[in-house]
């Protein structure tokens, strides 16, 4: 499906979309009152990490993309730089790729893990007491800090709480509200926003060059500014899954048997992982999107022509109350395939349609 690959944060040197963020950044810095800790807050998939990275490389750099510097004495001359970036070839990111930068650390849920051990927060805390090698500053990036266990949360705390001079701490967090407000009180915000139609569409046909340009905009559409979550969407199929959905959905009291079980069979064969979690990420966002338009009064933009009937079925089903119960009980079931109840998908997939059926026949 992709023609390139978008790399890891750490090795990307490209980021589309940010540049209000960047340059609260920049003005930051060159206010000589440059915060220690910042909590990088959006969805998932906008490049929360990569903008982190990117910061810490900059700042590493001495705020100017060159090496040494500081925060004062003329950083930017006349002119204020116009972004954060640097180049890959440059010796700051390539040790920071390589691991090798001794004034940078990344504390990051190892793989197989379900959090981030607190040995691993407190290893790379021994390394703030430090004194820089060869910049002015020290950088910890945290992705992301909804990771972090109990233990570890409260190590980060502490650190933030006493933070070393120079010591920059950057928080990558997708759900701010889950962390300990302690952490969150002793952080600069920093809100990244969802990407713009023309951006995604514009990294949509870097990444994905085989897509139309029309599904690239529903690709935008159904993924509301993540291009990770497009690309996830891309390569499961999500437009179809969706338009499947949507047909299903705009006659609950009768759905066809041939698009009900062709839909299970589609979403539960083998290799049907990645298009069974874009299917229950496009149901939920549906919903959602259905009870905020029933309690606004106010239509959501159709996305495909499907949606319109779907929705109207949707409202006919009963009330708010109805609608909230309904989508507690259908999440529920679609994440049953999930340890430890690990149910069959095809037959999950069936009965969350019998369910909205059981309740359109009310």
């Amino acid at each position: 499906m992709t023609d390139d690959v978008i790399p890891p944060p750490r090795e990307n040197s490209d980021l589309q979309g940010h540049e209000d963020a960047e340059a609260k950044v920049i003005e930051a810095w060159k206010s000589k009152r440059f915060p220690h800790a910042w909590l990088i807050t959006g969805a998932s998939g906008i490049g929360k990490a990569t903008f982190a990275y990117r910061m810490a490389r900059w700042i590493l750099s001495g705020g100017d993309g060159g090496p040494g510097g500081g925060q004062g004495d003329g950083l930017f001359g006349d002119a204020a730089p116009a972004s954060l970036y640097m180049p890959p070839e440059s010796g700051t990111f390539r040790r920071i790729v390589s691991g090798g930068h001794p004034d940078f650390r990344a504390i990051e849920k190892p793989e197989g893990k379900t959090t981030i051990p607190v040995e691993d927060v407190r290893a790379v805390l021994s390394f703030v007491q430090q004194t820089a090698a060869e910049s002015d500053w020290k950088a910890i990036v945290i992705d992301t800090a909804d990771e972090l266990n109990t233990s570890g949360a409260n190590a980060i705390l502490k650190a933030l709480e006493e933070p070393p001079p120079r010591t920059l701490f950057l928080l990558v967090s997708h759900a701010p509200g889950r962390l300990l407000p302690t952490i969150r009180s002793r952080c600069r915000k920093l809100a990244l926003q969802p990407l713009a139609p023309t951006v995604l569409t514009s990294l949509l046909s870097r990444y994905a060059p085989d897509i139309g340009a029309g599904d690239a905009e529903l690709l935008a559409e159904l993924s509301e500014g993540s291009i990770g979550t497009a690309l996830d969407y891309a390569a499961a199929g999500g437009i179809d899954l969706y338009r499947a959905a949507m047909v299903l959905m705009s006659n609950p009291a009768r759905p066809k048997p041939e698009q009900l079980y062709g839909l299970a069979d589609m979403l539960s064969g083998k290799g049907a992982e990645s298009a069974y979690t874009a299917f229950r990420t496009l149901m939920d966002w549906w919903m959602k999107r259905a009870i905020r338009a029933q309690a606004s009064g106010m239509r959501p933009p159709t996305v495909l022509p499907e949606e319109d009937q779907a929705l109207e079925a949707w409202f006919s089903l009963g009330g708010l109350e109805t609608s909230m119960q309904l989508w507690e009980k259908l999440t529920g079931l679609l994440a049953q395939t999930d340890n430890p109840a690990n149910l069959d998908k095809r037959q999950v997939i069936v009965s969350a349609f019998l369910e909205i059926q059981k309740t359109a026949a009310r």
